[in-house]
């Protein structure tokens, strides 16, 4: 019985549903202030690739203080390196959705558009 036991244990849990690595990106940007100056905002981004082309998880926002705080991500990937995926609305009124689009450049680094306080920027998220 025993030397049954290690090898059942160790197949049910693998047969769960597949799971990947979680990838960690830092990005930071010059954007306007509400008095019309320039300050830098980071981000932190959170990536798993939930299923074969599908990406899930979080995106952070660190000096913004009207839309701060934690944003759940769903996205895609592409087999080319085309990178497409959005936060969910924000509680707060007027922070809005965040859609990011772009590539993955290596396995190091994420380029693209997002549209952050009204203007689109362009993002580059490095890898951590």
């Amino acid at each position: 019985m025993k030397k049954l036991s290690k090898p059942l244990i160790f197949a049910l849990a693998c047969a769960g549903s597949p799971s990947w690595a979680v990838e960690k990106f830092e990005a930071t940007i010059n954007g306007r202030t509400n008095k019309g100056g320039e300050t830098p905002y980071r981000f932190t981004l959170e990536l798993e690739q939930s299923l074969p082309g599908s990406i899930k998880g979080k995106l952070w926002s660190w000096d913004s203080k009207t839309c701060p705080g934690e944003r759940p991500v769903t996205g895609q990937i592409s087999g080319d390196g085309a990178v497409k995926f959005a936060t969910e609305q924000a509680e707060v009124k007027g922070c809005g959705k965040l859609v990011f689009a772009g590539k993955k450049e290596g396995d190091s680094t994420l380029i693209g558009k997002m549209k952050f306080q009204y203007e689109e920027h362009e993002f580059v998220f490095k890898k951590q």
